[in-house]
């Protein structure tokens, strides 16, 4: 995992854009329900009680007449702890469950799936960042349990929300099960690209519509002593390993950047972006920039660190990705580095804002019900707002009239938001169980935050939010073995036209001969199968 440095908005929006989601293929009969927020399950609202000697795992009047431990796994924050935060506190306070602590750091990826494979895993998995083909083989293991009959009889909050926005068949899986928790919020984009605003407007440079205005402006930066020193010394264009699956989406190609499927979507039809004409024409893109120095020559190699030195510290940068322009100059300067309008061509990388994976239980756990019942009240407007924002006076503090919130920067969580995100909330990288809170985004009385929000709104209001996708655990299976032969090749052979090693025009068909040896048009009918049952869907 990546921990980007002075996080705010960014960690909602990283989040917002792991899509490793779960759909469905049937709508879901909900019942009654009532609004989200209308119930809070956790804050001891539920009547029905565990009291007089009664199974614990029945409908809980929270708190619990005796405390239940259960094991817990979930991601923390490196130098934080997670086990102190308010959400975590506060929600053994009303619930009495008492969870047995397991948290990973950045080495997640590598240490959950050998816990998984060991047999000695938790009861419960709290925002560790499981991929849509992940819970299927899981599930197919029966590892992950089904929660569609612990949604029904004890999460009115999650139902309410998932009856409000339509998105029963987010949730259910292929098989017709539900296996996770999601994480709910509004449509986000991914990474954006910042432009250095007081040299284009020095050099008299319109903002670029097209492919070739954007390299002729990048052109301009390096060739004009545009920060005045009298040296050649301009970067025009900054990247870095980790965010270099962004970049093609200003020149037509949006795809499932988070999961690496590299799958995109037209007209109906599921496409590995790699081996199409436009990605080449991309690639001939990517090739000038290198030629001709528009863009730092080790890019393939740095990772976000690096990139955010050089940005952060100089004034020879013309412009870079990021999730936010001040996480990479900082915010005195952000307003001197606004998000770049989508070229003509583009549709950019957005999510529809559910993901899937925030919560899932495994067969260890004998008590499920309390589990169910906890996370409900995350689904409610209190809940989301304890989960996300921390407690009102504590961690941050409304308004006379309600509708707009501060952080409280002079208590104990921290001096920033960054600092009370991650030290006093579990909002973080990786999706949560959760409604996100409405009034986080458009009640945040941070500058540099709103600032950003209507940047970001540019490039969420000119495209569609990508589709869905979820496979069986077979699928899950098969994609797994060829991507892993795949992604590599394709990876390498960027890099070694990018920098003339390889010659486009001449290896091209190589290239895909390969790549369809590699089992490339398999994949694709795997995609695309599961795309036709995507849009199958009633919405």
């Amino acid at each position: 995992m990546k921990k980007f440095g002075k996080r705010m908005m960014s960690l909602l929006i990283c989040m917002a854009m792991m899509t490793a989601l779960i759909s469905g293929c049937g709508k879901k009969d909900a019942g009654n329900t009532t609004d989200a927020g209308s119930q809070t399950s956790a804050a001891g609202t539920t009547q029905a009680a565990s009291q007089g000697g009664e199974d614990a795992s029945k409908e809980a009047a929270f708190p619990l007449a005796e405390p239940v431990t259960m094991s817990l796994g979930l991601y923390q924050v490196p130098g934080t702890d997670v086990t102190k935060t308010l959400t975590l506190t506060e929600m053994e306070k009303k619930t009495n469950i008492k969870w047995d602590y397991h948290p990973f750091g950045e080495d997640i990826k590598d240490k959950l799936p050998l816990e998984f494979g060991s047999g000695e895993y938790k009861d419960v998995y709290l925002r560790v960042g499981l991929s849509a083909m992940d819970i299927a083989k899981y599930a197919g293991q029966g590892v992950v349990i089904p929660l569609n009959d612990l949604i029904e009889q004890y999460m009115p909050n999650l139902k309410a929300a998932l009856d409000e926005k339509n998105l029963w068949n987010y949730l259910i899986s292929e098989d017709g099960q539900i296996y996770s928790l999601p994480q709910i919020g509004d449509k986000e984009a991914g990474m954006l690209m910042f432009v250095n605003k007081p040299w284009m407007e020095q050099l008299n440079i319109e903002e670029p519509k097209t492919a070739e205005d954007f390299l002729n402006m990048l052109r301009t930066f390096k060739n004009s002593d545009a920060n005045g020193n009298g040296k050649a010394d301009e970067l025009p264009l900054v990247l870095c390993k980790d965010m270099l699956g962004f970049l093609p989406q200003y020149f037509g190609i949006a795809s499932d950047v988070i999961s690496g499927s590299a799958t995109s979507f037209e007209n109906g039809k599921a496409e590995f972006y790699p081996a199409t004409e436009k990605y080449k024409e991309y690639l001939s893109i990517l090739r000038t920039m290198v030629e001709e120095g528009l863009v730092n020559s080790d890019y393939e190699t740095i990772g976000w660190q690096d990139q955010e030195a050089m940005t952060m510290t100089s004034d020879n940068v013309g412009a870079f990705l990021h999730w936010g322009g001040y996480l990479g100059v900082g915010s005195e300067r952000d307003e001197d580095f606004p998000g770049l309008t989508p070229l003509n061509e583009s549709n950019m990388v957005v999510s529809s804002g559910f993901q899937g994976g925030g919560l899932v239980i495994t067969d260890k756990c004998e008590h499920p019900e309390l589990v169910a019942q906890w996370a409900d009240y995350f689904y409610s407007e209190e809940g989301g707002r304890l989960l996300w924002m921390g407690l009102e006076g504590e961690s941050y503090k409304l308004s006379d009239d309600g509708q707009t919130y501060s952080w409280v920067t002079d208590g104990p969580w921290g001096d920033n938001q960054t600092t009370i995100l991650e030290s006093a909330t579990l909002m973080g990288q990786m999706a949560d169980p959760v409604l996100i809170p409405p009034i986080y985004n458009a009640g945040n009385q941070n500058p540099d935050e709103s600032f950003l929000w209507k940047q970001r709104r540019v490039a969420i209001d000119s495209s569609n939010p990508l589709p869905v996708l979820t496979w069986t655990d077979a699928e899950s299976k098969e994609r797994s073995t060829y991507l892993a032969d795949i992604q590599p090749y394709v990876d390498q052979y960027r890099a070694a036209v990018a920098t003339g090693d390889q010659d486009l025009d001449t290896t091209w068909d190589e290239y895909i001969n390969t790549l369809n040896q590699m089992q490339l048009k398999r994949l694709v009918e795997i995609d695309q199968a599961a795309y036709d049952r995507f849009l199958s869907r009633d919405k």
